[in-house]
């Protein structure tokens, strides 16, 4: 699944001007965002509709497999779990259902 996104949707890059450049003029080579299992596909990364402030965080378990969430960012973290309206849900961070949609803020 992870593949085949890769192959057939482009990837779209906004360079933030806020971002330190390294001595040579280079972007420094670090991941922006990914989830740590690869049954984990992210299918949203936006501002949240109601509050331009929050970002949200939308992905789902392809494989039919419980997968353990972890997000690996130099500039992001979990925060709370949020249901497709983006309403605060009592859910823990921890292991996602086979087939399920997950979507948390983005704390920055």
């Amino acid at each position: 699944m992870k593949k085949g996104y890769e192959l057939n949707i482009t990837l779209n890059v906004l360079i933030n001007p806020e971002i330190k450049k390294s001595a040579s003029g280079i972007l420094p080579n670090q991941s922006f965002l990914k989830l740590a299992d690869n049954n984990l596909i992210i299918t949203a990364f936006k501002v949240s509709e109601d509050d331009s402030k929050k970002i949200i965080l939308r992905f789902y378990e392809c494989h039919g497999e419980t997968a353990e969430l972890g997000l690996e960012s130099a500039y992001f973290r979990l925060g709370e779990a949020v249901d497709l309206l983006e309403r605060k849900v009592n859910e823990e961070v921890g292991k996602i259902a086979p087939w399920k949609i997950g979507s948390f803020e983005i704390l920055v």
